[in-house]
């Protein structure tokens, strides 16, 4: 009876620490519940927080692995009657370091549907996962891996995006096929649909009294987080390539007139390939004149833009950024 006991504390352990990974990765907008019980039950249930937004729920099947040190892989068995192929289910399978008292720092999150294609049936009919402890060695799972970090913001993808979501065939964790040019031309379209193109904020920004911008396009996303003050405003920019973040810029500059702002968005639509990414460029438009005096090059730059109405600077504007990973 006691060992009966000690796994299922052990269970409920693994399960709350993968709620605190998927609360914290998604900042809070994601909740957890334990499903109803039914024929075939999910172990945790996840769907966005409030109405702001429709969408879908996903379901997840926690698959607890063992670790096979003579074959060197991590193996967990599913019971087939226990399992729903339905689009909304995932299989997150895990290894939890019974020293440590922590899920393994990777996990691997499998649709339903591919699980029943990828899996092998043991002598009892039932699925079996198996994958190396090679973390780094190609698999059948490999494109399902991913950190437990990452978690929360990969759900949250997944039920934004509905049935369109799909796993990049690099893998999660890959950030392979990134070039510079290409990540130059998102950040240009992104500004263009964004803050420039009077983009829409978000119903529920992640930061308590910020607006936040987004656009997403194929395995690209951006995020413009900022802060409007009487007479200032503060914010960032953040690029996420196969959900990984991978550049990024910060920003502080001074609010303006109506007329002079209409200004400065036509001018970064116009040179939205030159501004705010450390090159120098310059714009006039009647009593209105834009200069950006930026250095460096994508992988880091740092600058100043300011505006002048009839010869006198009414704006300024410091950024600088770079590649956070490649």
């Amino acid at each position: 009876m006691k060992k009966i006991s000690n796994q299922i504390d052990t269970k409920e352990k693994i399960e709350n620490k993968i709620i605190d990974w998927i609360t914290t990765g998604a900042s809070g907008h994601l909740i957890n519940l334990k499903p109803a019980i039914g024929p075939v039950v999910a172990d945790l249930v996840v769907k966005k927080r409030g109405e702001y937004r429709k969408g879908s729920i996903v379901s997840l099947k926690l698959g607890y692995c063992e670790k096979n040190e003579e074959e060197s892989i991590y193996t967990s068995e599913v019971y087939k009657n226990k399992l729903s192929q339905d689009q909304d289910w995932y299989l997150l399978f895990v290894y939890f370091d019974i020293v440590a008292q922590d899920v393994m720092e990777y996990v691997w999150l499998v649709p339903a549907n591919k699980f029943f294609e990828i899996a092998k049936e043991n002598k009892s009919k039932n699925l079996v996962f198996e994958t190396p402890t090679d973390l780094k060695a190609e698999s059948a799972y490999h494109r399902f891996l991913m950190d437990k970090k990452d978690l929360g913001d990969i759900l949250t993808k997944i039920i934004d995006e509905g049935r369109k979501f799909r796993f990049p065939e690099t893998g999660l964790m890959g950030l392979s096929g990134f070039k510079l040019e290409d990540l130059k031309k998102f950040v240009s379209a992104s500004r263009y649909n964004g803050y420039a193109g009077e983009g829409v904020p978000v119903d529920n920004p992640r930061l308590r009294g910020s607006v936040q911008l987004e656009f997403r396009r194929g395995d690209w996303f951006y995020q413009d987080i900022y802060f409007d003050g009487k007479k200032s405003f503060i914010g960032q920019e953040i690029v996420y390539y196969n959900l990984k973040p991978v550049w990024g810029m910060s920003y502080f500059g001074d609010q303006l007139s109506e007329k002079a702002t209409e200004f400065l968005k036509q001018t970064l639509s116009s040179l939205k390939d030159k501004c705010r990414f450390g090159e120098r460029c310059e714009k006039e438009k009647k009593e209105f004149r834009y200069e950006d005096a930026g250095e460096g090059t994508l992988e880091r730059f740092h600058g100043e833009e300011k505006i002048f109405a009839e010869g006198k600077n009414i704006y300024r504007l410091s950024y600088q950024g770079g590649l956070i990973s490649k």
